[in-house]
């Protein structure tokens, strides 16, 4: 094998490797040593079909797979004999002239490819005790607990039962018939049902045809069903519902208490107490190292500046953009209401590639 630099300019690496046709045909001769004690041929004994013959009839096949292992085996040693560190799988480049693949396959010319690939850069590790960050801490108070309180408590509200009419927040108790084209369908019927206007949780136009409720009411709601409603026989159909309104009930603010520790699962409004604290303690703890974290990277990040192997910012990159362009298109939203440019956020975002790659590189390095 005979290895030539082509190029080297930064961290993009291209080599030409020759492998002999005499190492091809020392190569290929093994391999139909090995095949002559497998292979069965009519007129032949196992074991004893001449070489010759296996040349012919399988020569070229055998020497296809003798090539590719060629190149797979002489890449990686020609990579180690030059101690380099690919940032990825180098691409190989194999002849494309049929008529010199032929003199290779039949044993008449060296094979000769090229690979290109980047490497990783080199670079030492700073003394990490010159890094100096700040740890956020955030103590948590009893004022803390009691708006955490009062939080739970809006989260879980107490309803009382009124005559109406029902208005956004309340809560209903409905019973109610579905039809469309004046036929019930299937699922869309329910009795007890509850309802919290301004909640959402039902089809267009549903919640709105209740407000005003009172108790006792009887009522029709025309609503209809979301184009994309999973439930393809229902998608942007119109439906009628009779409802009789059961209760209206308006939300209430609970009293912190024993007894609403009690709806919670726990034995006391003390023990509440104790766990909104030990909660909020995690959560700040939490927060607290992912800012230590960013702290860190940081510093990281300002501190070393080594050339970056282009593919793997650009693949970074791509991911990055990919997931950006979803997003905005998920939420049908462009960047300019983003208040940017798609070129100013493809700046942003490649710097954001670059930082993401470098850290990586010094953080493995570390490893």
């Amino acid at each position: 094998m005979n290895i030539t630099e082509v190029t080297t300019e930064g961290l993009r690496r291209e080599l030409k490797v020759v492998v002999g046709a005499d190492e091809l045909e020392r190569r290929l001769s093994a391999r139909l040593d090995d095949l002559s004690g497998r292979v069965r041929i009519k007129g032949f004994r196992p074991g004893h079909v001449p070489k010759a013959h296996l040349r012919k009839v399988y020569g070229r096949s055998v020497m296809a797979e003798v090539v590719q292992q060629a190149v797979a085996e002489t890449s990686r040693e020609a990579i180690s004999q030059r101690q380099e560190r690919p940032a990825f799988q180098p691409n190989i480049s194999l002849p494309e002239d049929e008529k010199e693949i032929d003199k290779i396959f039949s044993g008449s010319a060296d094979l000769a490819y090229t690979m290109s690939f980047e490497v990783l850069p080199k670079f030492d590790t700073m003394d990490f005790g010159k890094i100096e960050v700040e740890r956020p801490i955030a103590e948590v108070t009893s004022a803390d607990i009691d708006k955490a309180l009062e939080r739970l408590g809006n989260a879980n509200p107490l309803y009382k039962a009124n005559d109406g009419p029902a208005a956004e927040g309340d809560r209903l108790i409905i019973d109610f018939k579905g039809s469309i084209d004046g036929e019930e369908f299937t699922g869309g019927s329910a009795e007890d049902a509850q309802v919290v206007l301004g909640g959402r949780n039902f089809i267009p136009g549903f919640e709105e045809g209740l407000t005003g409720a009172k108790t006792g009411e009887q009522r029709a709601v025309d609503a209809t069903f979301p184009a994309d409603y999973p439930e393809a026989r229902l998608a942007g159909k119109a439906a009628r519902f009779e409802v009789t309104v059961k209760e209206v009930a308006s939300p209430e603010a609970p009293t912190i208490d024993d007894d609403f520790a009690k709806a919670l699962g726990l034995e006391s409004v003390e023990k509440l107490r104790e766990m909104v604290k030990q909660r909020l303690e995690q959560d700040r703890t939490a927060a607290s190292r992912l800012r230590l974290k960013r702290a860190l990277l940081d510093k990281l990040n300002s501190a070393y500046d080594f050339e970056l192997p282009p593919t793997l910012v650009d693949n970074e990159f791509q991911a990055i953009w990919r997931q950006v362009t979803s997003d905005l298109e998920q939420s049908k939203r462009s960047f300019e209401d983003e208040g940017t440019t798609e070129d100013k956020a493809k700046a942003e975002y490649r710097d954001i590639a670059a930082r993401r790659v470098r850290l990586g590189l010094i953080l493995s390095e570390v490893g």
